[in-house]
């Protein structure tokens, strides 16, 4: 499975607000041109860092490193699995904080994180989370949508046949899938203002598995707290395990977390967002 990322952000604040890890006085209203990428942070406005004791490490050292260094509030989850190794990368307008299960914990941004010998591979991927401000919150809604198409190609341009099918807890599914084959290749679903695409490439879905792979699913965003109210979730099934991506904008941003073993892990992380700060 080829794993595709793209991030979304926020638009500027005064004061931090529900899920936020940082905040600036002032973000200003354009993106700078790449050739200010790594500016230092005595030229970018004023953050203010929340205790990294909220945070696991490497988080808390990522989230240091990044202090100052972007235009947009920097987000991070405060639940992931222990002995992860992490490497950030970033631009005044973006961030991406990748997170890797290495042999043994790595430091921040060690060359060898994500390089043979020592931690490489998509088996050594655990997943990742960032965000983009882009020009207007239209963009950023744009974008989205954007990304959320290009991942979940499950059918090609041959879907032509749908069906909606009760699950239990109230909740339907559409099922899609092709006159030519049984099966379905994508089942999509809302879920609180969420809206939920799955599939897996060639793998069609019987109706059976189809209905267990989505209760699944609503019954891990049923067990956390959601960044916030409308977002775009995708799955893609594989046999190393669920690629699972969740995005969401707010203002003028794009904000993504992803995990590519482990749809739980990733509904975890994205839970844990929203319990990180006192509410506003």
């Amino acid at each position: 499975m080829t794993k595709i990322s793209g991030m979304v952000g926020l638009g500027p604040r005064s004061a931090v607000i529900g899920f936020l890890v940082f905040a600036t006085a002032s973000c200003g209203t354009s993106a700078a041109s790449p050739k200010h990428a790594h500016t230092t942070s005595s030229s970018m406005p004023p953050y203010k860092l929340r205790s990294t004791s909220l945070f696991p490490s490497p988080i808390s050292n990522a989230l240091g490193y990044l202090v100052g260094k972007n235009l947009l509030p920097v987000l991070a989850p405060n639940k992931i699995p222990s002995k992860m190794s992490a490497k950030t990368s970033y631009t005044r307008t973006s961030y991406k904080v990748s997170l890797y299960q290495c042999q043994s914990p790595l430091p921040l941004n060690s060359p060898k994180i994500g390089n043979p010998p020592w931690c490489s591979g998509l088996a050594r991927y655990f997943g990742d989370f960032g965000g983009t401000k882009y020009s207007s919150s239209a963009s950023a809604r744009s974008w989205l949508k954007t990304i959320e198409n290009r991942r979940s190609q499950f059918c090609g341009t041959i879907a032509n046949r749908s069906i909606e099918v009760s699950l239990n807890q109230g909740m339907h599914v559409v099922m899609t899938g092709t006159e030519s084959t049984t099966g379905y290749c994508k089942a999509t679903f809302d879920l609180n203002g969420w809206s939920v695409k799955i599939g897996g490439g060639a793998t069609l879905y019987s109706m059976s598995s189809a209905k267990q792979e989505s209760l699944q699913i609503i019954g891990f965003m049923r067990e956390v707290h959601m960044p916030v109210k409308h977002g775009e979730v995708v799955i893609q099934t594989a046999g190393d395990g669920d690629h699972a991506f969740v995005d969401w904008t707010y203002g003028k941003s794009l904000y993504s977390i992803s995990s590519y073993h482990s749809a739980s892990e990733a509904f975890s992380m994205a839970g844990s967002i929203a319990e990180t700060l006192p509410l506003s």
